[in-house]
C-alpha cells in the first residue's frame, strides 16, 4: 500500500502522539502501545482525557500493571462500541 505524503505524515503524527500519551501511563510494550494507538483512532486521539470517554481515563489512572490496564481498557472499549 502506497500512501501519499500528507497521509503518511498524518499517520506518523498519530503514532508519535499516541506513543507519547501511552508512555505517560507507562505503556511502552509494542503490543500494548499498538492497542492504545488503535483506541485513539477509534475514540479520538485524546480519548484518555475526553469527557465523552471518561471511562478510559479512569481505567488508565488505576494502579495496575500496564498490561492489566490495557486488557481492562479494551474490554470497556468493546462494551462502549456495542452501545453505539
Amino acid at each position: 500500500m502506497i500512501l501519499d505524503g500528507a497521509r503518511d505524515a498524518q499517520l506518523r503524527d498519530t503514532i508519535q502522539y499516541g506513543t507519547k500519551r501511552a508512555a505517560g501511563y507507562g505503556i511502552t510494550d509494542r503490543r500494548e502501545l499498538c492497542k492504545y494507538i488503535d483506541l485513539g483512532v477509534v475514540f479520538g486521539r485524546d480519548f484518555d482525557t475526553d469527557r465523552c470517554s471518561s471511562w478510559a481515563g479512569k481505567i488508565l489512572g488505576q494502579r495496575r500493571s500496564p498490561t492489566v490496564r490495557m486488557k481492562t481498557l479494551l474490554t470497556a472499549a468493546k462494551r462502549q462500541l456495542g452501545n453505539r
